[in-house]
């Protein structure tokens, strides 16, 4: 039996020298401990969404800033911490296409959120 490919989502940040696709590798080391074989999944182009989908068994959606609200037609708040539109539109569509496939999805804090979200829009 072959270990499970899990994607892990990614979040961005912008530095001096560009912009970053960065993770906490706690999210890689369970999934390491549990079994599995963890595959960072950067934000780039949607159109690429079929192809990360077509190599792992399994998406962990991870934590993050906030979920734009205009995803699910609210105005933002005072409140309102960091969005990251590029990444909600990305996951969003990782989401849909892994929910259509019946593709073991997890989310944790914000990864839940989006999934939330994800269903509110489908």
């Amino acid at each position: 039996m072959t270990k499970p490919i899990i994607g892990i989502t990614m979040f961005r940040e912008n530095r001096t020298a560009g912009t970053y696709n960065s993770i906490n590798y706690d999210y890689a080391k369970a999934i390491i401990e549990a079994g599995g074989i963890p595959i960072f999944l950067p934000v780039t182009d949607t159109n690429l969404c079929k192809e990360y989908l077509n190599i792992i068994d399994g998406i962990l959606f991870s934590g993050g800033e906030d979920i734009a609200p205009h995803f699910f037609n609210e105005e933002p708040i005072l409140k309102l911490g960091s969005v990251d539109s590029i990444r909600d539109n990305f996951e969003l569509s990782l989401f849909k296409i892994a929910f259509e496939r019946k593709i073991p999805i997890l989310g944790i804090c914000r990864g839940l959120q989006l999934i939330n979200v994800a269903f509110f829009m489908y």
